[in-house]
């Protein structure tokens, strides 16, 4: 598997671990897994050499699919918490979340070699 491979299947992966979170944990913990996660979702971008793009600094993105998806995800997942139906329906939610961002990414996004950012241009 390549590091761009690698590199959207850890971020699609947190993308379906924080609709899980925000959807079936309780408030308590919504705050601190979600700031576990927001770690995650950056010591990834430092892994896989990311984090040097001007663009992921300044908040642009290149991948809007994954970014569209989660909020849409993300507002069901608000809408079906503490029901009784949020118990089948969220983790569902967060596999299709998964699975299509993955899906999408490996064709469509965005991934800079970490050797080819010199001095944090891109």
């Amino acid at each position: 598997m390549t590091a761009r491979s690698r590199y959207w299947l850890t971020l699609s992966g947190l993308l379906g671990a924080t609709v899980i979170v925000v959807g079936l944990a309780p408030v308590p913990l919504v705050l601190v897994l979600g700031g576990f996660l927001m770690a995650g979702f950056l010591a990834t971008a430092a892994l896989y050499g990311q984090w040097r793009r001007d663009v992921m600094r300044s908040g642009a993105t290149g991948a809007p699919v994954p970014v569209f998806s989660g909020i849409i995800t993300f507002n069901v997942a608000l809408l079906l918490r503490g029901s009784e139906l949020g118990w089948y329906l969220i983790p569902v939610l967060a596999a299709a979340l998964f699975i299509g961002c993955f899906a999408w990414a490996r064709k469509h996004g965005p991934y800079v070699k970490p050797e080819d950012v010199r001095g944090g241009q891109s």
